[in-house]
C-alpha cells in the first residue's frame, strides 16, 4: 500500500497515473507495471495476481505464457523515465496532522521520516515557529505535539510498508514511533520485520525491550523464540519460553509452543549425539525431522555432515549450499562444503572452501584436522599416481595403502572417493597380476558407486586372470544391455569376455590331434590318418560298445576333420592361434571373401 492520497499535493494530470487501481493511494516507490503499462503497488499486484491472472484495470491476460517478455515488472526497471516523473509528485509529510509543515518530492519523503530530529516535539515546535506559530495544516481533531499520536503516525506508515514487504523501510519508521512514545507492541512489531530481513540479533534485542515493558506480553516470548531458533540458540528458546508459561500460566499457545521447543531441544541433543557416535543413519532422520520445524543453518550444516557421512554428497552439497545463500558468512558451511567436495574428490575446490572457513574461523580445530588430512591424502595421492604413469606398480601399490591409513577411519563407504581409490588400487593390483585382492578393491568401488565404468572393467579383467572367464561375462552382460551402446569400454570389455568365453569351450584341434601348436601340415596329416583309424565309425560299431560311446567317438571324428580343415589352411589356422573357435573362423574368412569380391567388382567397374 502505498500513501494516501489526501497528502498527494500534485494535479491529477500529474498524480493520477500513479493511483494504484486496487488500494487508490498512490504507489509506492517500488511499484510495479504491468505488460500493458499500467503501474500497481508491488504488495497488491502480487496478491492480485496469487487469484487472477488479468490486469485489474485493462483485464488483459498478464500470465507468463501470455507474451515472450516479463508481465510484471518494476517501474525503475521497466520504466526509468516513468519512475522518475513517480518521484518528482509533490505531498506533504503524514505528520501533517501533528504539525508537521513539510512538503516536498515523493522520492524525499522516505528520508524525511526517518528524521529523528524532526518529528518529536522539538522539532515540531520550531516548525511552528518558523511558520509564525500556527500550522494551518493542523486539522481540528488534531493533538498538535502529541507523543502519542506522533506515534501513532509512525506506526500507521510502517504498518503499510511492512504489508508491503520493505521491512527494512518500516524499521525505520517503527524506529521513529520508539523515539516519539516507546511502547511494547512498537518493539515487538519492529521485532517482527527484524524477522522478515533475517535480522536475528535486533529481533532478539527489541524482543527483550518489549518484555521488559511487559513481562505478559505473550507475542514477544513467541517472536524471541522464534529468532532465537533460527540462529541456533536452542537453550534460549526453552529458557524464553519457560519464563512466558510462569509469566502467562493460562495461555494455552504459549504451552502447546513450550513442548515444541522442548522436544526440538531434546531432538537436537539426540541427533549431536548420533554424529558423535558415528550413527548416521540415526542423525540423518533426526535432523530430516527437525528441517521440518526450521531452516536454522545449524541444523542444515547437521543433516548436511549426517550426508556426508553416510556419502550421499549430492544432497549434503544442496544442503550446504542452502546456508550458504542466505548466510554467506557462515565459516562451518565453507568447512562442511569443503569436506563435500574432499569426499567427491575435487580437491582443489575443498581446497579453496576450506581455506575459506579457517580464515574466518581460525580457532575451528574440527576444520583444522579435517584440512590437514584432506591435503596429506591429495600429496600421497598424486605420488601414487604419478608412479603408475611411469610403471612403477609395485611402489604405487605401496603408496596408495599409505593413503589408505591416512583416510580409511573417516572415509564414508559410499564416497565418491571411496569409490576413486579402490578402484585405482584395483588397477595397479591387476597390474601386479594379484587378482583376488584386484576383485576386492573393485567389489568397494562399485558398492559405492555403481555406476563406476573403470571398476567394473578392472573387475572383469581380473576373473578372466583367475580364468573365470564366464563369470566375467556374466557380470558384464547387464552392464552391456544398461550402457553398452554409449559406453565404449563397457562394450569392448563384454566383447572380450564373450571372446574367452568362447575360446575356452572350444575344441582344442591340437590336443584332439595330440599334436604341438608348431607342428607342420605333414605332420598334421600324419597325425590325423592316426585319429581317423582310432575313431571311425567302424571301429566303434560292434555290440561291445555302447551306444553312448559310439556317439561320443562319432563326435570326435567329425571334431578331427574339422581340426583338418582348419589347421591345414594358413588362415583358418592363424585365426585358430589367435583364439578363434570354428563358428567365427568361418565367419570371418566368408566377411574377407565378400569384401576381396566387392572390391575386384569395383575395380573393374
Amino acid at each position: 500500500m502505498g500513501l494516501s492520497s489526501k497528502f498527494v499535493l500534485s494535479h491529477e494530470s500529474h498524480s493520477l497515473e500513479y493511483t494504484c487501481p486496487i488500494c487508490q493511494h498512490l504507489v509506492e516507490l517500488d511499484c510495479s507495471t504491468t505488460s500493458c503499462s499500467h503501474v500497481f503497488c508491488s504488495s497488491c499486484i502480487t496478491q492480485w495476481l496469487s487469484h487472477a491472472l488479468r490486469c485489474p484495470t485493462c483485464n488483459k491476460d498478464i500470465s507468463e505464457n501470455s507474451v515472450n517478455k516479463a508481465n510484471v515488472q518494476l517501474l525503475s526497471v521497466a520504466q526509468p523515465l516513468a519512475f522518475r516523473v513517480l518521484k518528482r509528485v509533490r505531498v506533504s509529510c503524514p505528520h501533517s496532522v501533528n504539525g508537521c509543515l513539510w512538503e516536498g518530492d515523493y522520492g524525499d519523503l522516505h528520508s524525511h521520516l526517518i528524521d529523528s530530529g524532526v518529528h518529536n516535539t522539538e522539532g515540531l515546535q520550531q516548525q511552528q515557529q518558523n511558520n509564525g506559530g500556527s500550522s494551518p495544516k493542523l486539522s481540528s481533531s488534531a493533538t498538535p505535539l502529541s507523543k502519542e499520536s506522533i506515534a501513532k503516525t509512525f506506526k500507521e506508515q510502517a504498518d503499510d510498508k511492512f504489508g508491503a514487504g520493505s521491512y527494512k523501510e518500516a524499521m525505520e519508521l517503527y524506529a521513529g514511533a520508539l523515539s516519539a512514545f516507546p511502547q511494547p507492541n512498537l518493539y515487538n512489531n519492529r521485532a517482527a520485520a527484524a524477522l522478515m530481513i533475517k535480522d536475528f540479533a535486533s529481533c532478539l534485542a527489541d524482543c527483550d525491550a518489549a518484555i521488559s515493558m511487559d513481562p505478559k506480553y505473550a507475542k514477544a516470548y513467541l517472536r524471541k523464540c522464534k529468532a532465537a531458533l533460527e540462529i541456533g540458540k536452542f537453550s534460549v528458546c526453552c529458557l524464553t519460553i519457560e519464563e512466558a508459561c510462569k509469566e502467562c500460566p493460562d495461555n494455552s499457545e504459549l504451552a502447546n509452543q513450550c513442548y515444541r521447543y522442548k522436544e526440538i531441544y531434546n531432538q537436537v541433543q539426540l541427533g549431536e549425539k548420533q554424529l558423535t557416535e558415528k550413527d548416521f543413519s540415526g542423525a540423518r532422520k533426526t535432523f530430516g525431522s527437525l528441517l521440518r520445524e526450521t531452516n536454522c543453518s545449524l541444523i542444515v550444516l547437521s543433516a548436511a555432515r549426517a550426508e556426508l557421512g553416510l556419502g550421499l554428497t549430492d544432497r549434503a552439497l544442496r544442503l550446504t549450499l542452502q546456508v550458504l545463500r542466505t548466510d554467506r558468512g557462515c565459516s562451518e558451511a565453507y568447512s562442511v562444503r569443503g569436506q563435500v567436495l574432499y569426499y567427491v574428490g575435487d580437491f582443489d575446490q575443498a581446497t579453496k572452501l576450506m581455506r575459506e572457513g579457517l580464515r574466518m574461523d581460525p580457532d575451528d580445530s574440527r576444520s583444522r584436522e579435517a584440512f590437514k588430512k584432506m591435503r596429506n591424502v591429495e600429496t600421497k595421492l598424486k605420488e601414487a599416481r604419478n608412479l603408475v604413469f611411469v610403471r612403477k606398480f609395485a611402489d604405487a601399490l605401496t603408496k596408495y595403502n599409505e593413503t589408505f591409513s591416512v583416510c580409511c577411519n573417516d572415509l564414508p563407504p559410499k564416497s565418491q572417493l571411496n569409490a576413486m581409490l579402490h578402484a585405482e588400487r584395483g588397477n595397479v593390483l591387476l597390474r601386479l597380476n594379484m587378482f583376488e585382492e584386484c576383485i576386492r578393491d573393485c567389489s568397494i568401488a562399485i558398492y559405492a558407486k555403481d555406476d563406476l565404468v573403470e571398476a567394473w572393467v578392472t573387475k572383469a579383467r581380473a576373473l578372466q586372470g583367475l580364468d573365470k572367464v564366464e563369470e566375467a561375462q556374466d557380470e558384464l552382460t547387464p552392464l552391456m544391455h544398461k550402457w553398452g551402446h554409449g559406453e565404449p569400454k563397457i562394450r569392448a570389455a563384454y566383447e572380450s569376455a564373450v571372446f574367452l568365453v568362447k575360446k575356452k569351450n572350444r575344441v582344442d584341434y591340437y590336443k584332439l590331434l595330440n599334436i604341438p601348436s608348431v607342428c607342420s601340415e605333414m605332420e598334421i596329416k600324419k597325425q590325423y590318418k592316426v585319429k581317423a583309424l582310432e575313431l571311425h565309425p567302424d571301429r566303434w560299431s560292434s555290440a561291445e560298445f555302447t551306444d553312448e560311446q559310439r556317439k561320443e567317438a562319432e563326435n570326435k571324428f567329425k571334431d578331427i576333420g574339422n581340426a583338418l580343415e582348419v589347421l591345414c589352411d594358413p588362415q583358418r589356422r592363424q585365426l585358430f592361434d589367435e583364439g578363434y573357435d570354428r563358428e567365427a573362423i568361418e565367419e570371418r574368412i566368408q566377411r574377407a571373401q565378400r569384401a576381396a569380391h566387392h572390391g575386384h567388382g569395383h575395380g573393374h567397374g
